[in-house]
């Protein structure tokens, strides 16, 4: 379990906007949890992220958010709706499944189930003309459910500072690059993510192999085309950078 003092000092010794999502990444996990998101969006400029002062910053790649806003969901999204009028956390998953008529929440939950989510969290955090909030998510269904329900005063209390945190680092200046660049999300491989991402959990050649049933030797191709593609020269340079540019999956169960 979490340990609230010591969650943060680490919070304190956090001296980047990366170090701290990669932070409290690791501090949900010890809760249960496999991802998270974060945002900030005023009302007046819903379809448009790239506005300076909105940010959406998550865990998990999220190459899916511009054909989302191209759609016209965000105006449209009555999570978002609820969640511009909440001030306590609510489960944000449960609520799109009561909305079976709502093309966005069905957009939404059909991503969700893909990743076998079924519980999250949503802690708004809004301000006067502005929605603003942290989602944590938590895979599984029934046999997660007591733990989940049992996390909510928890989650509530890190995420709120894990987010004043965040802004202190003006992550809008830097906000949503995925949208600026397709060619972020055509970088690397589908396997290349795969390979890099069990890297950062801090899995071995060999055991990545393993997880994913090919070489050891395979594997080590796919590095080294990783290394040549991000202009990088080691393993923990390669997470480094594309951590920064949210490629690496991080909704894979531990191994």
């Amino acid at each position: 379990m979490l340990n609230f003092e010591n969650y943060l000092n680490g919070l304190q010794k956090c001296n980047s906007q990366n170090q701290l999502e990669i932070y409290f990444l690791q501090q949900i996990e010890k809760l249960g949890y496999c991802a998270y998101d974060v945002y900030c969006v005023h009302i007046n400029t819903l379809n448009n992220p790239k506005q300076l002062g909105n940010f959406v910053i998550s865990s998990y790649p999220i190459r899916f958010v511009k054909k989302y806003v191209e759609a016209g969901f965000v105006a449209n999204c009555i999570g978002l709706a609820k969640a511009g009028k909440s001030f306590m956390p609510f489960n944000y998953i449960q609520y799109l499944e009561k909305q079976a008529n709502n093309q966005a929440a069905v957009w939404q939950l059909r991503l969700f189930r893909i990743n076998n989510i079924h519980h999250a969290w949503l802690i708004p955090l809004n301000e006067v003309q502005t929605v603003k909030g942290v989602t944590l998510y938590m895979q599984g269904k029934n046999e997660v459910k007591d733990q989940f329900n049992s996390t909510k005063p928890i989650v509530q209390l890190i995420s709120t500072y894990f987010y004043e945190s965040l802004i202190s680092f003006d992550p809008s200046t830097d906000q949503m690059k995925m949208l600026k660049n397709d060619r972020t999300y055509t970088l690397l491989s589908h396997r290349e993510i795969e390979c890099l991402s069990w890297s950062a959990q801090g899995k071995t050649s060999e055991i990545i192999g393993k997880i994913l049933s090919i070489s050891e030797n395979t594997v080590r191709f796919h590095m080294k085309n990783i290394f040549r593609k991000l202009d990088v020269s080691s393993r923990p340079q390669a997470i480094s950078k594309a951590t920064n540019l949210n490629l690496l999956n991080t909704t894979y169960p531990n191994g």
